[in-house]
């Protein structure tokens, strides 16, 4: 690992020597920074194409080249933005493998790449100059400058003007190459601070916040730059009551991007970069700045409203405060510019969209719509034909759609693309002692994604043999959670009828997690909820007279629920259930309450809770939900099982669901007004039982971020 952080140093102070000691008749400007940005932009368009190796070589090998002096145009290549570029691909691939040395390597990088971006900051106010023709069209255009903006309130760094020759030519003040490096600054910032929580040292995760702290603020100031309006006017402002501010010079940009967009239709952004500067570079320029900072203030927005509610109210005394309506909104806006963070954007509202249906039900989320999110895709999914993050997508949405079938097939058809592209020469050492990846494919998160989804296909469509074998491969390359997929194998046996296997699996994961915790392993949430219902299944089987095998035998048979449907409900995925599985285990559970009559067995509870979700959105029976989630909340003294942390607060949950989703149907004042108090009474009763138990604090950060969600979503309504 040190080798390579010192060879990545080493390579860098190299590069970032060269790019300062340059002639001065080779000085930084504006043309010289959007030809770069362009470049940067292609390359993330290639990772996003699943063309990894393309990416890296053009971050990496034309410095490289410069560095040895290979390249006779080295200047136009050596840029604080590829260092910029190469750290982004590092970053997503430490991300997708989790591994801790690309971790590290990543966070080395990313911290070079930041003291070099501080040094590129003040070269480009002592080197930069404009971008100028004639002399006389310039002092023409200037005075034209001066009358024009006399009376402008904001005065904006950045002079347009125009000229009949063979391109529309650009004075571009260097304020705006600052102001492209400190966007540059922020984004590294972000990333290393990200990298910071993957580990379990509280002081870096301490670190962590303050640095996104820092990096918010740099947002916050190129968003006020280039909108005229601070972010907390933006969120005030109404689209039919305050109009943003526009000065001359905004006004300009506006009317550049209505009449040209960059790269238009049918045209590829390799065609693009080998143009000459014109109008839609203007607009290119100005827009990297105004859609990257909205990116950045967006992410930190998501990454600060999901924390749990006391860090939250700790940020808000401090003045960092969060809003995801205002992150989805500038989303969405840079999402449909023509910059780099367009498809980034995209991205990050795909993978917010799919994260937030496990705790708000997609039918009332009031953020973005499914068919919203499958227009996204579609539109990734064409412009990058070979990406495997959209088959991902793809893969998760047929499952949405309780197409599971297709979702199963989708997801086992994800691979490499054909013509991968092979590493370049200057490579040809690293790739002997050090491997590339090539593709998505070969980061192991990411094929951890694909066969988790693959594994909760298999047990919403009912087929436990697939679903057993996929969690127990996901236990294999998983080096968090291991107990708990171990868990989830085990279910699928027992939902399965393989009562015997399941016993010995019991004991043996009983056995895990002494070992862990004697190796001063940290025991994830998730292993917790495993461990809880484990020691409940043994706890059961000491009441038996037979031995304590053949005991748990017939625990897992007859005294339990079904744990598969259990964990399917408290995974947020029992609206995907398939139709025929569903009304199966509604059937059963019917069966086994009629045979049980006035007894209430300890599995009564759940069963109660599970048909209800069932009636509620399998069959659309409002009434008959509301009738089983109220036998929980009515008959609770009296059933045992009701006094575990479960099952109480998510009856309550359930209920409040219930009738927020009412809420839609009601077209009176005084019925949705009624309606939402009825919610609200319900997550009052919620945080109130879980302020008097003893929830574990994972799983109540977990009913307490679904309660937020849902009273936003009722009161948006």
């Amino acid at each position: 690992m040190f080798r390579h952080i010192s060879k990545l140093t080493t390579s860098t102070l190299k590069y970032t020597t060269l790019l300062f000691s340059q002639p001065n008749d080779e000085t930084v400007n504006p043309k010289l920074v959007e030809t770069w940005l362009k470049e940067v932009h292609l390359g993330l368009d290639n990772l996003l194409n699943d063309r990894i190796l393309e990416a890296e070589d053009m971050f990496t090998d034309k410095h490289q080249d410069a560095a040895n002096g290979n390249d006779a145009n080295s200047n136009q290549h050596q840029s604080p933005f590829h260092i910029f570029g190469h750290a982004l691909v590092v970053y997503i691939q430490a991300i997708l493998s989790m591994e801790r040395s690309k971790i590290d390597e990543a966070t080395a990088l990313l911290l070079q790449a930041d003291v070099t971006l501080k040094r590129a900051f003040g070269a480009f106010k002592e080197t930069s100059v404009p971008l100028t023709p004639s002399s006389s069209l310039v002092t023409q255009r200037r005075a034209t400058d001066t009358e024009d903006t006399s009376s402008s309130t904001y005065h904006s760094p950045l002079k347009a003007h125009s000229a009949y020759h063979r391109h529309r030519l650009l004075v571009l003040d260097e304020a705006w190459a600052d102001l492209q490096v400190d966007l540059l600054r922020a984004n590294c910032i972000l990333m290393s601070a990200t990298l910071q929580f993957f580990k379990t040292n509280w002081i870096g995760s301490l670190k962590a916040v303050y640095d996104l702290r820092k990096a918010l603020k740099i947002y916050e100031r190129l968003f006020e730059k280039t909108t005229g309006l601070t972010i907390v006017e933006y969120e005030a402002a109404s689209s039919h009551r305050l109009q943003r501010k526009e000065n001359t010079q905004n006004s300009l940009f506006r009317t550049l991007r209505r009449a040209s967009s960059y790269g238009g239709k049918g045209k590829n952004l390799n065609d693009v970069v080998r143009e000459d500067i014109s109008v839609s570079s203007l607009t290119y320029y100005i827009d990297t700045l105004e859609y990257g900072s909205y990116f950045g203030i967006s992410i930190l927005h998501v990454l600060l409203s999901l924390l749990p509610a006391k860090v939250g109210k700790l940020l808000s005394s401090l003045g960092i405060n969060s809003s995801r309506y205002t992150a989805v909104d500038l989303l969405r806006k840079a999402s449909q510019s023509q910059t780099m963070y367009a498809s980034l954007s995209s991205l990050v509202l795909l993978v917010f969209y799919t994260g937030l249906s496990v705790y708000v039900q997609p039918q009332i989320n009031p953020y973005i719509s499914f068919e919203d999110a499958r227009s996204i895709l579609d539109i990734l999914k064409l412009k990058y034909p070979d990406g495997q993050f959209w088959q991902l997508f793809a893969g998760r949405f047929k499952q949405m759609e309780r197409k599971l079938e297709e979702s199963i097939r989708t997801l086992k058809h994800i691979k490499k693309p054909a013509d991968t592209i092979k590493s370049k020469t200057v490579h040809d050492v690293d790739l002997k002692s050090c491997p590339r990846n090539t593709s998505i494919m070969d980061c192991v998160q990411f094929r951890f994604f694909i066969i988790y989804e693959i594994g909760w296909s298999y047990i919403l469509h009912g087929d436990y043999i697939q679903a057993t074998e996929a969690f127990f491969c996901i236990e294999s390359m998983s080096n968090w959670s291991q107990v708990f997929y171990h868990f989830a194998s085990t279910c699928c046996m027992i939902a399965n009828r393989l009562y015997d296997k399941a016993a010995l699996e019991v004991h043996q994961m009983i056995n895990m997690l002494d070992q862990k915790r004697k190796a001063g392993g940290r025991i994830s949430s998730d292993e917790f909820y495993a461990e809880a219902k484990l020691k409940s299944w043994i706890s059961l089987s000491t009441i038996q007279d037979d031995s304590d095998s053949l005991a748990l035998t017939d625990v897992l048979q007859y005294r339990i629920v079904n744990p598969v449907w259990e964990l399917i409900y408290l995974w947020g995925r029992s609206i995907y259930w398939d139709s025929d599985v569903a009304s199966m285990i509604k059937e059963r559970i019917l069966k086994e309450h009629d045979s049980a009559g006035k007894t209430k067995s300890e599995k009564y509870g759940m069963e109660c809770l599970l048909l209800g979700v069932i009636y509620r959105d399998v069959d659309k029976d409002i009434d008959l939900a509301i009738e089983y989630f109220g036998l929980i909340l009515k008959q609770n003294e009296s059933m045992e099982t009701i006094k575990n942390d479960v099952l109480i607060p998510h009856a309550a949950y359930e209920m409040a669901v219930t009738y927020c989703m009412l809420l839609k149907s009601y077209t009176f004042a005084s019925q949705k007004s009624e309606c939402k108090e009825t919610v609200n009474d319900y997550i009052r009763c919620i945080k109130d039982y879980c302020t008097n138990s003893s929830c574990d604090f994972e799983w109540e950060s977990r009913m307490q971020l679904k309660c937020q969600l849902l009273l936003e979503t009722c009161n948006k309504m």
